[in-house]
């Protein structure tokens, strides 16, 4: 058709994310620049100057991006990391970047702390590709404990490990990032370490 220009190729090889270890990750990343790279070559035999070959997740990036022939990756959710990526053994805690601030409103029970983080802030994510492979909703940074259930407005703590009071502010890292992303209009740039009861002082800016 004269009026279509093919410029490449492009994949997703969001399987990935059913990964049960590293060397599975690895398999899956190196087909997926592979396949790609042989898909580009045969298109080129047949006469079309195909000259983009763009893959990547974020648990695949550092093997389909070692494949020759591949001139584009679109890893996303290394910007931030999450406990996803954390349980993939794509990142570690200290690489992860985006965290929700909630605030704790009920300590009335010895076994039970409830926050004011619910599913429309953290999502309901557990896994990926039909696995539940993360405990909790959220891992709470300085403590060791994790969001237990979730209704839409609140976030629930059951029997914690560590002590919580009324008001105090608490940094989550959340299961899924890039859903969280897209739960809020505004995220706060934080530039140094804060303390974590108190809220950032930074500039606020759309997610976008």
């Amino acid at each position: 058709m004269k009026n279509i220009n093919l410029v490449g190729l492009l994949t997703h090889a969001g399987h990935a994310y059913g990964a049960v270890n590293n060397e599975e990750r690895e398999y899956i990343g190196t087909m997926e620049g592979a396949m790609m790279v042989d898909y580009a070559a045969r298109i080129r035999r047949n006469g079309f100057a195909v000259s983009t070959v763009s893959v990547g997740s974020t648990p695949t990036a550092p093997f389909c991006a070692a494949v020759r022939g591949v001139t584009e990756l679109r890893a996303g959710n290394y910007i931030f990391n999450d406990m996803t990526q954390i349980s993939l053994g794509v990142a570690k805690l200290t690489d992860c970047a985006l965290t929700v601030l909630a605030t704790v409103i009920s300590t009335s029970a010895k076994d039970r702390v409830i926050i004011d983080a619910g599913s429309k802030a953290l999502a309901l994510d557990k896994g990926a590709h039909g696995k539940n492979n993360i405990i909790g909703h959220g891992l709470i940074i300085g403590k060791k404990d994790r969001i237990t259930r979730l209704s839409e407005e609140h976030g629930i703590i059951d029997n914690p490990k560590g002590k919580y009071r009324i008001g105090e502010k608490i940094r989550i890292i959340p299961n899924h990032a890039c859903p969280v992303m897209n739960l809020f209009d505004y995220v706060y740039l934080v530039d140094k370490k804060e303390d974590s009861e108190k809220a950032p002082r930074s500039r606020r800016g759309k997610s976008d």
